[in-house]
């Protein structure tokens, strides 16, 4: 995203927006939601509206292809900000405008193993 619009964010939130460079609609997070579709939602305006993402909290989150984490998924590390449009999965699955979920990443510390924590959609 150009320079201008990157005060477009929160200081601690996750931050999606429907154009590019940040222009358009823009929705904030700190916990997610399982349905960017929902009426409670930012009006429901912002599914499948995602082109450009601003990770600006002290974790990684997760954005979902379909409503209740489901679909392809894609973990946003820390500090991540860029215009997604040409951005591709594994497969080939095109990130722009299929997001309709969002949550923080969990992170895991299997018990017996405590040293071998991490973050996981």
């Amino acid at each position: 995203m150009p320079p201008a619009k990157r005060g477009n964010a929160p200081r601690a939130g996750f931050c999606i927006f429907e154009n590019g460079d940040g222009s358009g609609l823009r929705a904030a997070f700190a916990e997610g939601t399982d349905d960017l579709g929902d009426p409670k939602v930012f009006g429901g305006r912002m599914n499948d509206k995602t082109s450009a993402i601003w990770n600006r909290s002290d974790k990684p989150w997760c954005v979902y292809e379909h409503k209740n984490i489901g679909g392809h998924r894609w973990m946003i590390s820390r500090g991540f900000q860029d215009d997604i449009s040409t951005y591709r999965s594994r497969d080939g699955f095109s990130w722009e405008n299929v997001t309709s979920s969002v949550r923080p990443a969990m992170y895991v510390r299997p018990p017996r193993n405590p040293n071998a924590a991490y973050w996981t959609c």
